[in-house]
């Protein structure tokens, strides 16, 4: 029996051309409604606002890839636009402790995006804390 082989060669324009298409613009929407879903989930509830604050917007990004050129994508973004947003995810410092005159005390990040990412600074900070 004969061999055959055949040389593969990738369409670097078609695929660039794929990569920003709608279709794939469609996809990476979708894909951020379902991760705008679990992060409102997730998000942490005291009157519902953040979580009723995270939106998906369609976006066109430069990578760089692991040739080390850049290239365009297509691109779901998940943006929580409520004003105490970035507290949440990141922390903050909160108000003065009583009896102690001039000291504040730190209220940690929920890390509600970063930990859904992976982010492995996002788990650092939530080592050891216990979920409730």
């Amino acid at each position: 029996m004969t061999r055959r082989t055949k040389d593969f060669e990738i369409d670097r324009a078609g695929l660039a051309a794929l990569l920003v298409s709608d279709d794939m613009r469609a996809a990476m929407t979708a894909a951020g409604q379902d991760v705008a879903a679990e992060a409102a989930r997730r998000a942490p509830r005291r009157t519902g606002r953040l979580a009723g604050s995270y939106r998906v917007e369609s976006a066109t990004v430069t990578v760089t890839t692991r040739r080390g050129g850049p290239t365009r994508r297509a691109s779901g973004r998940v943006i929580n636009d409520s004003p105490h947003a970035a507290a949440v995810e990141f922390g903050h410092l909160a108000g003065r402790v009583k009896g102690h005159e001039g000291f504040r005390y730190v209220v940690p990040g929920a890390h509600v995006l970063g930990l859904m990412a992976g982010s492995k600074a996002a788990r650092a900070a939530t080592r050891g804390r216990r979920k409730r």
